[in-house]
């Protein structure tokens, strides 16, 4: 007795999706502001611990102001620095390479001119990465129901993701833990290809992974420039999911393809850019 296998896709014109790839924050994971915040208290309380152990006597006043200093940076503000910090700011915060926790870790260090290296380094590295794990950030509604609907209909799926404060190492942690990481056949994250969105290298480091052209793939993400421009940028399509930005009408090219509120409204979505067709194994 044989067995007939079938693959849904989406149809755009004479293109066909085979792949979909996803934005971490903000898509698939979130927070609120109330474990946001407890995320930053965490982190500084883990460097004034450990400053306090290997022997520095700055106060959690300090720790803060420092940590205001790094934030303000990570989001691309202007910020006046103590000239032991300039060259380095430069060289990652102010291109669109990724300022990997290590690098993050080593500026707010320069902040407060201490030099902490081996173990020390490390396990600081490691407590600032990891506080995501101690109060889990939360899983989109319906995101495994979304992803498994597009697994059976033979989709190809991938993450392509800037990872801020929290490295991929940690990601893959927190996406296992809600149970959604095996859904994924590829990851990209900002820190593991080195650039962040929305930078073509990302996006098409993720296709070459899929083994997928950028016409047949659409990417799903919550921002404007990092998601919408980026994928468009590399030929992909793009959905915008959860964003409340208006759209700047003189600027096309972040005009997303489909518009989406919640995981759940991706499969219509997809098919409201085109039309479902079977393909036959």
């Amino acid at each position: 007795m044989c067995s007939l296998s079938f693959k849904v896709y989406v149809r755009i014109g004479n293109d066909v999706i085979r792949a979909v790839t996803f934005d971490v924050w903000g898509t698939l994971l979130g927070y609120t502001s109330e474990l946001s915040e407890y995320w930053r208290e965490a982190r500084k309380r883990s460097m004034f611990k450990v400053l306090r152990t290997l022997g520095y006597n700055y106060n959690m006043s300090e720790i803060s102001k420092a940590y205001d200093i790094l934030e303000r940076k990570i989001r691309g503000e202007e910020v006046l620095l103590p000239t032991s910090c300039k060259s380095s700011s430069r060289q990652r915060f102010g291109s669109m390479s990724e300022i990997t926790v290590t690098d993050q870790v080593g500026f707010f260090l320069r902040l407060l001119n201490v030099k902490i290296q081996g173990s020390w380094f490390k396990e600081l590295v490691r407590l600032y990465a990891e506080v995501s794990l101690e109060k889990l950030p939360t899983c989109a509604k319906n995101a495994r129901g979304c992803l498994s609907q597009l697994r059976d209909d033979g989709i190809k799926l991938g993450i392509i993701s800037n990872v801020a404060r929290t490295p991929s190492r940690v990601l893959r942690i927190v996406l296992a833990k809600h149970e959604i990481l095996e859904y994924f056949d590829t990851t990209s994250f900002s820190d593991e290809v080195d650039v962040r969105k929305p930078h073509p290298k990302i996006f098409l480091h993720a296709l070459s992974q899929l083994g997928v052209k950028a016409k047949d793939a659409v990417h799903v993400g919550d921002r404007l420039r990092d998601d919408v421009y980026g994928a468009k940028m590399v030929g992909m399509r793009a959905v915008l999911c959860r964003s409340i930005a208006p759209l700047p009408p003189e600027e096309e090219i972040l005009k997303p393809d489909a518009s989406i509120d919640k995981l759940i409204q991706l499969r219509a979505a997809l098919e409201s850019i085109g039309t479902v067709s079977n393909s036959r194994d």
